[in-house]
């Protein structure tokens, strides 16, 4: 059974055994019964794909979400599953809540006034430049897995994340 996890900006990331809140301190953390690891100002939580950083001022100050390989989890931002409907249709649906700016040559697009961004790692133009190559070399394309795996990055999400406010405006 799939497991959802809500992921409210400007509040913080819950499931159905737990949360965690932008703004908490440090140490509930580490108080989490959730297996974790830290390295640097970041912890993370490989059963939940998540991933928290900490301010200066030992504060919770970003939580990201990276899609599941086995589609165990169910990730929903603004109730939109952000990793199960394709980019387009995402932010199509994302647009009712606010502005979303495209960045990063359509890599990342962030919803300004609520901090939270969702990223890809690529875009459509990243593959069809990947075909051309693919051609180039003398390659086929035709129901190529590499060119089928390569698609799949460009037209879902691969992680969603937010911040405090401001975040993505500093």
């Amino acid at each position: 059974m799939r497991e959802q996890v809500i992921v409210t900006p400007l509040e913080g990331v819950s499931w159905k055994a737990g949360e965690i809140r932008l703004g908490i301190p440090e140490y509930e953390l580490c108080n989490m019964h959730v297996n974790h690891e830290k390295h640097g100002n970041s912890y993370y939580y490989d059963s939940r794909n998540l991933r928290v950083d900490i301010d200066e001022k030992h504060q919770v100050e970003f939580i990201e979400l990276s899609r599941d390989s086995d589609g165990m989890l169910q990730t929903v931002l603004c109730n939109v599953p952000v990793f199960e409907n394709e980019v387009d249709e995402v932010l199509r649906q994302l647009e009712k809540y606010g502005l979303v700016e495209e960045r990063e040559n359509g890599h990342l697009y962030v919803l300004t006034e609520l901090d939270a961004a969702l990223w890809r790692e690529r875009t459509e133009a990243d593959v069809d430049e990947f075909i051309e190559d693919m051609r180039a070399d003398g390659i086929a394309v035709e129901n190529n897995p590499d060119v089928e795996a390569e698609w799949k990055l460009a037209k879902y999400f691969q992680t969603v994340s937010i911040g405090r406010k401001g975040y993505f405006t500093e």
